[in-house]
């Protein structure tokens, strides 16, 4: 079988390439899975922002919500 010098070097780049996309992948997949052991992302509900004050209140004293932040104008 004959095989061409330019045949050969795109060969030898599309090997390298995919060398590269694995090592990215697995750096994000790396990053991902510290993301997703990280409890404190998901100790909330996601449905505080809409909730109504007394419904909202008990959720934050159960710890569910976090705490509204507080804000202050100046005028």
């Amino acid at each position: 079988m004959q095989m061409h010098v330019c045949n050969l070097g795109l060969m030898l780049l599309v090997v390298s390439v995919n060398a590269g996309i694995k090592e990215i992948l697995m750096e994000k997949a790396k990053k991902a899975k510290t993301w997703l052991e990280d409890d404190s992302r998901f100790r909330y509900d996601i449905e505080c922002p809409w909730l109504r004050g007394e419904e909202r209140a008990i959720r934050e004293s159960e710890g569910r919500c976090p705490p509204l932040p507080t804000t202050t104008y100046s005028i």
